[in-house]
């Protein structure tokens, strides 16, 4: 089993101005879990995923995604927000 640290993030950005956000995941489980994929789903066009390795994780050990918001000068919703999710496959 995996666990995301922290569970929902907000990054909050200027427009034209990048924030980056990191996400913790653990293995959970007793055993080593492969990941085999970390991508990001929704409006992606304004956001990047860099991934830390390794992708096979032993109890209780960790890698981080850091997640990047960079919008322009004119965002998807300048005056709202602009959501994406972040999904994890695993091979347990």
């Amino acid at each position: 089993m995996l666990q995301l640290s922290p569970a929902r993030i907000e990054i909050e950005s200027l427009q034209g101005v990048a924030a980056t956000a990191t996400l913790v995941i653990t293995n959970k489980s007793s055993g080593s879990v492969t990941v085999s994929d970390v991508k990001l789903a929704g409006e992606t066009g304004v956001f990047t995923l860099t991934v830390t390795t390794p992708t096979t994780l032993t109890p209780s050990q960790s890698m981080t995604a850091t997640i990047t918001y960079d919008p322009p000068d004119t965002a998807l919703d300048p005056f709202g927000s602009n959501a994406i999710v972040l999904a994890v496959t695993d091979k347990g």
